[in-house]
């Protein structure tokens, strides 16, 4: 390769480390937005000056469990989208301008999960609000989906030395995630505690890592011994 194929293709690739550093930017932003919504049903002054303020505050936190468990619920399922973005740049060795947008796509739709959090956490017994919730996890499923496809497979950005095998089942792990959640939100418009329930299930059965991710932190601690 000439020295100005060379000079051509450091300009084409972009460095990791800013698009990193976004990224969780996004996501520190995101998981704290979600904590905002954790409230009491009334105000505290208004409890403090109540016949038996004690008790009364102790109601007011029982009556808060929905804001509490969606708000467990939505940072534990960003927390798994953080670890499979943060390992899908592990294996990734080079950027273009099309993975910084895909990326880019990607973050717009998670920065969008705070309102159905909240929807979820306002009403979570309302077959809209459950479906929306389901239905707003689609979007970011397919587009850190389409990132690691044209990342692994189409442009092949990646580690080389990982096997293509493992890329398709990270990639068919990744896909099972949008559909999962479409099932999940069609079944919670139905019955609302099923489609609450499946979301719990799919954010468990996502804790599990995938066996690219075993493989990429294998290789990372045989280069560092």
């Amino acid at each position: 390769m000439s020295r100005s194929e060379q000079n051509s293709r450091l300009r084409r690739e972009l460095s990791k480390s800013r698009i990193e550093a976004y990224s969780d930017g996004v996501f520190s932003i995101v998981a704290t937005l979600l904590v905002l919504e954790v409230r009491l049903p009334r105000p505290v002054q208004e409890i403090l000056k109540s016949s038996d303020p004690s008790a009364e505050m102790l109601t007011a936190i029982l009556h808060s469990w929905p804001h509490i468990l969606g708000y467990i619920l939505s940072f534990l399922t960003i927390t798994i989208w953080w670890i499979t973005h943060h390992h899908l740049f592990h294996v990734i060795q080079r950027l273009d301008r099309t993975a910084l947008w895909l990326n880019s796509i990607f973050l717009m739709f998670l920065a969008i999960l705070p309102f159905p959090t909240a929807l979820l956490e306002a009403a979570p017994q309302n077959s809209v609000a459950v479906c929306f919730y389901g239905l707003a996890m689609v979007p970011i499923g397919l587009s850190i989906v389409l990132l690691r496809w044209y990342a692994t497979v189409h442009k092949r950005l990646a580690d080389p030395q990982i096997s293509p095998e493992l890329y398709a089942s990270a990639l068919k792990k990744g896909l099972l995630s949008p559909v999962l959640y479409l099932v999940a939100a069609l079944l919670g418009y139905v019955v609302p505690l099923i489609g609450v329930t499946g979301y719990v299930l799919i954010a468990g059965y996502y804790v599990l890592p995938s066996a690219l991710e075993r493989k990429a932190v294998g290789n990372a601690r045989a280069a560092d011994s």
